[in-house]
């Protein structure tokens, strides 16, 4: 079969497939400098289509010879984008962007505010930690008396990280009074813990109390905090961590 006839077969297959599939055109050199093969192959889409594809085997052969180039039909030829429909593809991109970016705003400033939340509670947590470890490791305290020295000093150093009262607060808005101590003991018979009772026969050491088994620490109120995202109605969140330590005092 000569070059042309090989030429004209291309045409003809193409024209009639003249579908909407996809080409693939693959260029060979032919020796001794005669041009080069253009392989066309064309991916079937709709029915008929595959049918014809499947006898021509999915490939037809075109040349190009002495710089004659080898042209598809028009309705099988690639369509290239025009400046108009590029225009808009930029155009829709950026209106995507505009109504994105918002969006994307509003959740990263929600997951630093809760960050910040979790990092308040974290700084109550450890106050709460330094005062019962500091009372339960003193000697002579009275968990009955609310103005126990030991007991103000240890929360003087947890909210101020300093025996001095004139000191500024770690949390502006936490003062001593929102924080109560109390203590606890294990019953002997039921093994249970409770609070332990002001008295003689509890852990009142003005009245020879015997010392309590635990400390716990607490904010009965909680601590207020508020979220503070763009856009979205603020909400108080009530904090209220809680430690409990054994008593290794006397």
């Amino acid at each position: 079969m000569s070059r042309q006839e090989i030429g004209m077969k291309t045409a003809l297959a193409g024209e009639q497939a003249g579908g909407i599939g996809q080409l693939q055109v693959v260029k060979k050199p032919l020796s001794r400098g005669h041009g080069s093969v253009a392989s066309v192959c064309y991916r079937a889409v709709t029915a008929r289509e595959r049918s014809f594809n499947h006898r021509f085997q999915g490939c037809w052969q075109g040349i190009q010879m002495w710089g004659r180039r080898f042209r598809l039909p028009a309705r099988l030829q690639p369509i290239k984008p025009s400046s108009e429909r590029l225009l808009h593809q930029k155009g829709a991109s950026i209106l995507e962007a505009v109504l994105f970016l918002p969006i994307l705003f509003m959740l990263l400033w929600g997951m630093i505010d809760l960050a910040r939340i979790g990092m308040v509670y974290y700084e109550l947590h450890k106050m709460l930690y330094t005062i019962a470890r500091y009372a339960g490791s003193s000697q002579n305290v009275n968990f009955c008396d609310d103005a126990d020295p030991t007991v103000a000093t240890a929360k003087n150093l947890a909210l101020r990280a300093s025996v001095d009262e004139s000191a500024a607060l770690i949390l502006p808005t936490l003062t001593a009074d929102l924080i109560t101590v109390r203590a606890e003991k294990v019953d002997p018979d039921s093994q249970a813990v409770s609070e332990c009772v002001c008295s003689a026969a509890g852990c009142d050491a003005a009245t020879g109390g015997r010392g309590p088994d635990y400390i716990v620490v607490t904010i009965p109120d909680g601590y207020s905090v508020k979220t503070n995202i763009p856009f979205v109605a603020s909400e108080t969140f009530l904090l209220r961590p809680k430690v409990r330590v054994p008593f290794g005092g006397t």
